[in-house]
């Protein structure tokens, strides 16, 4: 009863609502794969396209990254964003390649899930960033 309890929220917690969990954790296991591959390229296109906006906005003066409003903000967001990025490291590494195994895809719906939240915090960093202005 458990295990079919956690396949329901696991189901739940992905959009599979109404589905059997053994449907779900067929869906996750198909999807999955595809998602991480898309992330991976998403996160690279953020690194670079917001390495080049760090530069753009504060140059290479380390005095602008640590005294000011905005470097401060831009540091909070990295260090966020890095959490971020070493939960989806580890689903990647970890448990996709493990995703037949009982209880992988429990793990990382709930992965997935503080991942999502880890990537509010960035939003809303991002969102402070916006409104900051850069350090000239």
């Amino acid at each position: 009863a458990a295990k079919r309890r956690h396949g329901a929220v696991a189901g739940r917690a992905v959009g599979f609502r109404g589905i059997e969990p053994a449907s779900a954790a067929r869906a996750v296991r198909a999807a999955a794969p595809r998602v991480s591959r898309t992330a991976l390229w998403s996160v690279a296109t953020l690194l670079v396209t917001g390495g080049y906006a760090s530069w753009y906005s504060l140059g290479f003066d380390l005095g602008h990254l640590l005294y000011s409003a905005f470097g401060r903000t831009l540091l909070a967001k990295l260090a966020i964003a890095s959490g971020a990025i070493l939960l989806g490291a580890y689903n990647r590494r970890y448990l996709l390649p493990r995703l037949s195994e009982p209880g992988a895809g429990e793990e990382l719906i709930r992965n997935v899930t503080a991942e999502s939240c880890v990537l509010i915090a960035v939003l809303a960093c991002s969102s402070v960033l916006a409104a900051t202005p850069p350090a000239h």
